[in-house]
């Protein structure tokens, strides 16, 4: 399978400047490599926080603190849905249960979770969008807008439309099938809790 690694997206990047490409981006690097990497690093948050297929995983376990009654959660874990209680969300680090206006917890919580990943878990697909939507920005705040701002912002749009191919693809989602389609056309019931919930 295709892999782009960092130092070749941010040699991408480079080159949509019209800039020399680097032989690394470890240690000491030049100003324009350093802005290059940030702004890939930045992008790829910015992306992977919008939330995909290959950044969820279903039915992912919290683990409670015995000691605390706590639940923490990893850095990198991005949003925490649990279905069944809607009112549970993440704060600081720690579960938050806004219907009981505490951050103890009597058991584990079980839901949807979405993480940042590090640059080589990525699909080709999302390093090739981040890489292109990072060469395009990082155009336009240090170029300005021409016509290859322009070739770049089309680029750009191609690989997230691939992205979105993929997206599809792996994800299989369907509105007809998602159980919460009537929640979000107004319905107060949430799938798996009860009939009329009171908050």
């Amino acid at each position: 399978m295709s892999t782009l690694n960092e130092l070749a997206a941010v040699n991408q990047i480079l080159a949509a400047q019209g800039l020399a490409p680097v032989s690394t981006i470890e240690g000491s690097t030049s100003k324009n490599t350093q802005i290059a990497l940030n702004m890939l690093r930045e992008t790829s948050r910015q992306v992977q926080s919008r939330g995909w297929d290959f950044t969820t995983v279903q039915e992912y376990t919290l683990a409670l603190d015995s000691e605390s009654g706590e639940i923490t959660y990893p850095d990198t874990m991005t949003r925490f849905t649990v279905h069944t209680h809607p009112w549970i969300e993440q704060r600081g680090g720690r579960l938050f249960d806004r219907k009981k206006q505490s951050y103890t917890f009597t058991s584990a919580v079980s839901g949807t979770a979405q993480f940042l990943h590090a640059w080589d878990d990525l699909p080709f697909e999302a390093q090739n969008y981040i890489a292109q939507k990072a060469a395009r920005k990082t155009y336009e705040q240090y170029v300005g807008a021409d016509e290859t701002r322009q070739s770049l912002y089309l680029e750009e749009k191609e690989a997230r439309l691939a992205l979105d191919q993929r997206e599809a693809e792996t994800g299989m989602h369907s509105a007809l099938n998602d159980p919460y389609l009537p929640h979000l056309r107004g319905s107060s019931y949430v799938p798996g809790g009860p009939k009329y919930p009171r908050y």
